[in-house]
């Protein structure tokens, strides 16, 4: 019987959550389609009584929606950010929510934002090498932040199950910023740090262009 109380508070509050939602959405309906909306803080403080997943689901729904239609519809983005943010604070571990959010960011001119959004995510899980790689690639796709994207992608390098990419992405982002020496020693880190014999040919023939032989 003490499981009642609870089950009812429970439900009263999906049933607050849901409405609030709802007139969230159809305010939104009503309003030109260049504008996102950001749900009410109600609703967001009612999500975290045990309903996050569900509205950070729908949440993700009206982002993924939003972001398609302005893809093809004069591409008016509008409040990206604040809904992203909104979505992985309900859920920390919301994969899709980084990882489209970071791309829609650094299309829509917003990278610097897309790099917050991937921070976030990183702070819930450090040893998740995805964050700091996916930062690597925003910076290079859509700030020409070449050194600064090095950093990133060394860092995912050094973390568990790391493509070895983030290795070689490092190396190139050090030679795009002009920064020979330090492509230098990331490729002898990774020449030196594998044992795999094609990882350590790219890696040869790499140091080879900068006329360093290394021995066999």
């Amino acid at each position: 019987m003490r499981l009642l109380p609870t089950a009812l508070a429970l439900l009263v509050a999906g049933s607050c959550t849901l409405g609030s939602l709802l007139r969230w959405e159809s305010e939104a309906a009503s309003r030109p389609p260049g504008l996102l909306s950001v749900p009410p803080q109600t609703a967001l403080q009612l999500g975290a009584t045990g309903f996050r997943n569900m509205l950070a689901d729908a949440l993700y729904l009206r982002f993924v929606a939003y972001w398609g239609h302005q893809l093809t519809h004069g591409r008016n983005f509008h409040n990206l950010y604040p809904l992203l943010s909104a979505i992985v604070e309900l859920d920390p571990r919301f994969l899709s929510a980084y990882q489209m959010g970071a791309l829609a960011l650094g299309d829509a001119g917003e990278p610097l934002k897309a790099v917050e959004l991937l921070e976030k995510g990183a702070a819930h899980q450090p040893e998740n090498w995805f964050f700091p790689y996916q930062t690597g690639m925003t910076l290079f796709f859509f700030h020409d932040d070449y050194l600064l994207a090095a950093k990133y992608f060394e860092r995912a390098a050094e973390l568990p199950g790391a493509p070895p990419e983030a290795g070689y992405f490092a190396a190139r982002m050090y030679e795009k910023g002009e920064r020979v020496e330090l492509s230098i020693a990331t490729w002898k880190a990774i020449y030196l740090g594998t044992d795999n014999p094609s990882v350590k040919e790219i890696a040869k023939r790499a140091l080879a262009n900068h006329g360093i032989d290394v021995p066999e």
